[in-house]
């Protein structure tokens, strides 16, 4: 993501630490709702104005469930983080880019990244997915909506292609000794795997890319993504459908996640809700 947005050098940090930032528990939301268009500061050529977003966009990712916390003042080791986790489910982190972007430098993401995170129903307890010999297989993220609602696969991404195992980030979120609680949520941040990675890896189906977002999958909205009735997808379009899902193992003990589906529908007068 940062060599399209122009910097092309990976930061050090990146392979010290895992790069995160906190976000509003407000904003979760569970599946099967809908997400109106958000609003935010959009650059313009003369500065900014507050209109509603014109490059939606998805993340595919994991979410973490905690159990058991972590009391402030006190850290917990990744070889004894999967003791704190009670499971996983599917996450959408929701990303209004034109907004992200503008409002980034220098502090991080806040409006571009804090209009909903929506996760699947369902927890899928680390029990079960010890059982099935797996923590996750893949996930595979599709898109619909006003283009006559058809289907196309647009990624097959792998939790084993992360740089940082979840159990890792747990440990680097309680290094400061903020504290944990239970029921706490984190994101594994956007799940995108390379070709040479896709190509190794259980059930891949040829044709079909590793991004995790449009903003990878079109290279900014520069590279368009052609569905299959011929119509090019550069960010969500109003009325398009967003569908996660995701399995972990394989054979008879393989167990699914279920589906994380979302509407997007137009955005809401936020002006008028103001007068």
């Amino acid at each position: 993501m940062g060599q399209i947005g122009g910097n092309p050098k990976v930061p050090d940090s990146f392979f010290n630490i895992p790069l995160a930032y906190n976000g509003r528990a407000s904003s979760v939301r569970l599946g099967d709702e809908s997400v109106s268009r958000p609003w935010g500061a959009v650059p313009t050529t003369d500065g900014a104005t507050y209109s509603p977003c014109q490059k939606f966009d998805y993340e595919v990712e994991m979410g973490i469930f905690l159990s058991k916390p972590v009391p402030y003042g006190q850290s917990v080791p990744a070889a004894k983080a999967k003791d704190h986790v009670f499971g996983l489910v599917l996450l959408n982190d929701w990303s209004a880019r034109d907004v992200q972007f503008y409002e980034m430098t220098p502090l991080g993401p806040f409006n571009g990244k804090a209009t909903a995170t929506i996760i699947s129903p369902w927890i899928v307890t680390m029990a079960a997915l010890e059982e099935a010999g797996a923590v996750l297989r893949t996930e595979t993220a599709d898109a619909g909506g006003n283009r006559e609602y058809q289907r196309d696969a647009l990624a097959q991404t792998d939790v084993q292609h992360l740089h940082w195992s979840p159990f890792q980030m747990l440990a680097h979120h309680s290094s400061s000794g903020c504290g944990m609680d239970t029921g706490d949520l984190v994101g594994t941040g956007t799940l995108s795997s390379s070709e040479s990675q896709l190509a190794t890896a259980d059930g891949w189906r040829e044709g079909v890319r590793g991004s995790g977002c449009l903003y990878e999958l079109t290279c900014a909205g520069s590279k368009p993504f052609h569905l299959t009735d011929g119509s090019e997808l550069k960010w969500l379009e109003d009325g398009d459908l967003v569908t996660f899902e995701a399995w972990a193992g394989s054979g008879d003990r393989a167990i699914g996640f279920g589906q994380l589906s979302v509407k997007v529908i137009p955005a809401k007068n936020m002006l008028a809700e103001r007068e």
